[in-house]
């Protein structure tokens, strides 16, 4: 039997020592992964609130509405990214200032009204809108939408949206230097070492790749998708005589906005290299920017994880640490091999530990831990 002399203070130090390499390691691998690549692997998306208010008994028609948004939320969709809340005014809830901002046409009940993700802080609703299967249809999905969440599912790296002035000349200058400042970064940039390798199974090769499409703020089947970039900054309805610009990324995540002058081949080529350089950070919320309400199946879709295989140590890594580990120990070699065994129940116990507190830190940051 194994005395307690022979896991000796030094053995547990190094045991510990090689977990912290190891995890410090893996935090330090997975970080190489580019930041477009691990938001669309890792960074769950925000929830969006929809609130259907309206007075007594909805009509038939109306109820079916409902039962359609329903269909489409969280509720009943995994992957989707909003829930549906219900308020009878005739209940009297409680005041609701932001009702204020409704828009023309949905100032008498039943209407829709949908806010930003709560952690945000907005105290502004997107957009607000009479309750009919138009307005329903047209916050659940729009073609647009669609065509970013497929773009980004097909490899590009970010998807640049402008939203026009609707002056010309504004317009397609700042559209000029968006195109050009894209094609000399795809040139430019290059991704980091740990991902130039053969992709891991299943997963897709990883390239720089930049797309850029303009949107009429006269859109009629993108007013929801407007709103909520045009929204997205407390300030930015103030520039509408401007264009706008917004890389999307991730699981069609805005990182932020451009706007009119602001749109410059600097500002561009800045927003392009965070997004293609390795993941400075991997808690989603210490990065700037928030997500969209898209309809898309992010897991399914996405394919192999990078993350994984670049996170992962080699296997001989781990091996020559466990071999060392055993080395230079008191006792002899039947003793060495009781000191791996304890090394690698220690290791377990160790990793098991690290994985509840992240756990619980993650959750007590969420607000689910209270």
């Amino acid at each position: 039997m194994m005395t307690v002399n022979n896991f000796s203070p030094g053995f547990a130090a190094k045991s510990l020592l090689i977990f912290l390499l190891i995890s410090g390691a893996t935090a330090l691998r997975a970080c190489d992964v580019p930041v477009f690549r691990y938001a669309l692997e890792r960074w769950p998306v925000e929830t969006y609130e929809v609130t259907v208010y309206h007075r007594g008994p909805l009509a038939r028609q109306k109820s079916e509405v409902v039962e359609t948004l329903k269909n489409h939320s969280q509720a009943l969709v995994p992957y989707s990214n909003f829930i549906v809340r219900d308020v009878d005014l005739e209940l009297k809830p409680e005041p609701d200032p932001q009702v204020l901002e409704l828009s023309p046409g949905a100032d008498k009940p039943p209407y829709l009204v949908v806010r930003y993700p709560g952690w945000l802080k907005q105290e502004r609703i997107i957009w607000s809108a009479a309750l009919s299967a138009g307005s329903a249809r047209g916050l659940i999905d729009s073609p647009l939408r669609q065509q970013i969440a497929e773009k980004i599912l097909g490899g590009e790296t970010a998807v640049w949206v402008l939203v026009e002035s609707g002056d010309r000349e504004k317009d397609d200058t700042a559209a000029g230097i968006i195109k050009k400042t894209l094609a000399g970064m795809e040139k430019k940039l290059r991704l980091p070492d740990a991902v130039t390798g053969v992709p891991p199974q299943g997963a897709p090769d990883l390239r720089i790749d930049f797309s850029l499409v303009r949107l009429s703020r006269n859109d009629p089947e993108e007013t929801f998708l407007i709103r909520m970039l045009t929204r997205s900054e407390a300030d930015l309805e103030q520039y509408g005589s401007w264009p706008m610009a917004f890389p999307l990324y991730g699981r069609g995540r805005l990182l932020y906005a451009l706007v009119g002058r602001g749109i410059t081949e600097e500002n561009v080529s800045e927003a392009c290299a965070f997004l293609a350089g390795p993941c400075a950070c991997e808690i989603k919320d210490s990065n700037s920017g928030m997500d969209l309400l898209i309809l898309a199946d992010w897991d399914e879709e996405t394919g192999g994880s990078w993350v994984d295989a670049v996170a992962t140590p080699p296997l001989s890594t781990l091996a020559s640490m466990a071999e060392s580990s055993g080395a230079g120990e008191p006792g002899s070699g039947d003793d060495n091999s009781k000191n791996r065994l304890y090394y690698n129940i220690f290791l377990a116990l160790a990793l098991v530990v690290a994985v509840i507190a992240i756990v619980s830190f993650r959750l007590l940051r969420s607000g689910r831990g209270k």
